[in-house]
């Protein structure tokens, strides 16, 4: 028996040195990784001093919204375009209530009434929002509304369920199209949402 746990203490020793010697390797190229993460940054910070000094601040800011504007419309534009396609492949389908299973579609507004600019449509899937608001929108439907910490309101629009892959299967069986479900891009922090660890 003592011969056992010897061999066992020996091998386990011969792991934690597998193991050791993995991440003394793994290091260096972390450390890599990060001084080129920081060169980059430091290459960008100078790109936007040259940028301010020719333009001017207002110029570059105004340019920086701009973009994220766009980006926020293309994003909520193509998530649009996407569900469309989930449904079409049924891999979505609409329901009436919200559920474990499901995609939540909301209206954002600010604490004041008016929609948040450059869209108030936003989406998440029941599983990112935060543990209070999955209690208040269990069982709930179109024109339920909660209210973040921040004070804006996001009313339910629309509510969709994820198809069971088999009913997915039976549906597109004998099908020629690809009806593989396309990968659903979503954010995962925001004011729904936990901050990510």
């Amino acid at each position: 028996m003592s011969e056992t746990i010897a061999n066992l203490a020996r091998k386990n020793a011969r792991d934690a040195m597998q193991r050791v010697t993995a991440l003394e390797q793994v290091v260096p190229q972390l450390i890599g990784m990060v001084q080129n993460l920081q060169s980059q940054f430091s290459q960008s910070v100078e790109i936007l001093d040259a940028l301010v000094q020719n333009f001017g601040v207002e110029v570059v800011e105004n340019t920086v919204i701009a973009n994220r504007r766009q980006k926020a419309i293309t994003k909520s534009e193509e998530e649009q375009k996407q569900m469309a396609t989930l449904i079409e492949q049924g891999v979505m389908k609409p329901v009436s209530v919200v559920g474990e299973r499901t995609l939540v579609v909301f209206k954002e507004q600010t604490p004041d009434g008016k929609p948040t600019e450059p869209v108030s449509r936003v989406q998440f899937m029941f599983e990112q929002l935060q543990p209070q608001f999955r209690e208040q929108l269990t069982g709930k439907g179109a024109g339920t509304v909660i209210t973040s910490p921040a004070g804006n309101t996001f009313t339910v629009q629309e509510v969709y369920e994820i198809v069971a892959k088999e009913d997915v299967a039976l549906k597109t069986e004998g099908s020629s199209e690809n009806t593989a479900p396309v990968e659903a891009k979503t954010e995962t922090v925001g004011p729904l949402v936990p901050e990510a660890n």
